[in-house]
């Protein structure tokens, strides 16, 4: 019984060109497999997330900015604002006789 020969074509990084290779038949497997498993997830993220370039349009073809989304009142630099004025009014309050 002969044995079957396994060949992968590979690119080269060196001579900037695809090689056919032989292979073990395990090296193989692993390749296809991990193809497949690398294409599954792929397929499944296109699925279920939007890419940025889908979200190209509008005015001037500039991105979506999901307005409807954004709270513009609790920004970060708004609460630290906020925070330090009750501090401030905590430090004049203790100054205040009783």
């Amino acid at each position: 019984m002969t044995e079957k020969n396994y060949f992968l074509n590979i690119y080269n990084t060196m001579t900037g060109e695809f090689e056919l290779v032989q292979v073990t038949k395990e090296v193989f497997q692993t390749y296809r497999r991990t193809k497949w498993h690398i294409e599954d997830s792929t397929e499944r993220f296109y699925k279920h997330e939007t890419q940025m370039s889908s979200l190209i349009g509008g005015e001037n073809d500039g991105y979506e900015r999901f307005h409807e989304f954004i709270d513009y009142d609790n920004t970060p630099e708004n609460q630290a604002i906020e925070e330090m004025v009750r501090q401030s009014l905590r430090n004049i309050l203790d100054l205040l006789p009783p």
